[in-house]
């Protein structure tokens, strides 16, 4: 899995292809590691936990995951994940056009079930927990989707669709579903961060101002401050030094650049800052993340950092997804 160029906040591949749109992809972070910075992408996802744990954010919810959970995140929802627990994580994303589940015909499982999912009037619930009894069928059939996506033996696109549509039978049985806000309120305050993440995405390593951002969402200061934190939970200056130490954790990784023109090419004017910045949110040293990093690839570990995740996060994933190699 190759390392491409920064890229943006909105997912621009297609998961499979017109045939078989969905794709199985593996990711694996260290304690205390960044998993993904806030994105979206048009397709639904599901991200199943096989080891430790995670702090998955939809929209303004916060869900921790653990080892054998689930969450689900529509298409076209941003959402984030953090590190929890001191273990690290291993986790399997699902993504897949929900088109797929369409009927031929406006029968009673277009009409009942997929116009109100595809129309955005409901959804699949977003947290699925092993503790939950109802919950226990559906993470069975997100392991045996896993299994057979890994495999491929002759019918699997029979398997994984009839798993999809028993998922939806158990939420339908147990009447899980998820209703979305029906008024226009929480999409214009969606479509509006969408408008200035695009802008930090753009703008990173210049001087970006408050006013600035604030002037992108049509917003007064104080008021941008409190629409941001209560959307990402975290503030938008935290949020662009997170990006800014995300792209330089890919210049470290792919380039033997000076520390120095590195930070400055993502947007830090003080190289002690951004030492401090780096390690507070790494856990290590520009110099420390570049060393073990080689060091790591030159042991042909099978190990996925976070700059390589969030890039491909960010850009959509590989067309031919598989598992981590030594060449992530």
């Amino acid at each position: 899995m190759q390392l491409s160029q920064p890229a943006a906040l909105k997912e621009k591949r297609r998961h499979g292809d017109d045939h078989f749109p969905i794709g199985l992809y593996y990711m694996e972070l260290l304690p205390g590691e960044m998993v993904v910075d806030c994105h979206w992408h048009d397709e639904a996802e599901f991200l199943y936990v096989v080891e430790g744990g995670t702090l998955f954010q939809i929209g303004e919810h916060q869900y921790p995951v653990h080892e054998g959970e689930a969450v689900f995140i529509h298409g076209g929802e941003i959402h984030a994940g953090f590190p929890h627990g001191d273990h690290g994580c291993r986790f399997y994303a699902i993504v897949f056009d929900m088109n797929w589940l369409n009927s031929p015909s406006y029968d009673v499982l277009q009409s009942e079930y997929m116009s109100p999912i595809l129309n955005g009037y409901v959804s699949l619930p977003p947290l699925f927990s092993k503790r939950e009894t109802w919950a226990e069928p559906i993470l069975h059939h997100l392991q045996n989707m896993i299994r057979v996506l890994e495999n491929r033996p002759p019918g699997y696109a029979l398997a994984v669709k009839s798993n999809l549509y028993s998922i939806l039978f158990e939420i339908a049985s147990h009447d899980r579903w998820f209703y979305r806000p029906l008024h226009d309120a929480r999409n214009s305050d969606l479509n509006r961060l969408k408008k200035v993440l695009r802008y930090i995405e753009t703008h990173y390593n210049e001087n970006i101002k408050l006013s600035d951002l604030a002037n992108v969402a049509h917003m007064s200061e104080g008021h941008f401050c409190r629409f941001f934190k209560a959307m990402t939970r975290t503030t938008s200056i935290e949020y662009i030094n997170r990006y800014r130490i995300s792209r330089a954790a890919e210049w470290l990784k792919q380039s033997d650049r000076k520390i120095a023109a590195i930070a400055h090419e993502v947007g830090f004017e003080n190289i002690s800052y951004f030492i401090k910045t780096f390690k507070r949110l790494t856990g290590f040293t520009p110099h420390a993340y570049r060393k073990y990093h080689w060091r790591q690839k030159q042991k042909n570990l099978p190990f996925v950092r976070k700059d390589v995740l969030n890039d491909i996060w960010r850009k959509g994933w590989d067309s031919n997804p598989r598992t981590p190699n030594n060449d992530a």
